[in-house]
Formats: C-alpha cells, structure tokens, sequence
C-alpha cells in the first residue's frame, strides 16, 4: 500500500470499528427498548413499500451486531483492500 492508502485502509477499519462499539454500547443500556422478536422487528416496515427491506429484516435484526455479522464486515472490508491493492500491481 501507498501511504495514502494505508492511512485510508486504518480509517475505514477504524470507523466500522467504533461504529460497531458505539451501537454496542447504545445496545446495552439498561433504558434502551431492544425488539426481541421478528414480529417486533418487522411491525414498523411497509412491506410492500420495502419488500427487500421487510425480507432482510425477517433475519437481520438491524439492532444490534452480532459477532458474526461484525466479523464478516470486516472481511468484506480487508477483501476489498486486497483488490483495491491487486489493481494498483
């Protein structure tokens, strides 16, 4: 990487980051109403005015982030580094 790109690459990983610890913690506060159920996650939704939404939402609670989905950010992240760098040669 060219210096440009690192100090790019450690502020794109630095964002997600902080922003997966800043949804964490507004998560884990003991007043913050947190849906439990698909029902509750999906009652607010215009289905058919966001189908694609409404369906992404039957598994993805968009409340939170669990582990996986955080790991697998940052692969898709680190991925497109490795492409970003494999067209730079």
């Amino acid at each position: 990487f060219s210096s440009r790109a690192a100090a790019d690459a450690y502020f794109m990983l630095s964002v997600y980051v902080r922003g997966a610890v800043v949804v964490e913690r507004v998560m884990t506060q003991p007043d913050h109403q947190r849906p439990t159920t698909t029902y509750q996650r999906t009652e607010r939704l215009d289905r058919d005015a966001y189908p694609l939404t409404y369906q992404a939402a039957l598994v993805h609670s968009f409340s939170g982030v669990a582990d996986e989905e955080f790991e697998r950010g940052l692969d898709l992240i680190i991925k497109g580094l490795q492409n970003s760098l494999a067209e730079q040669d």
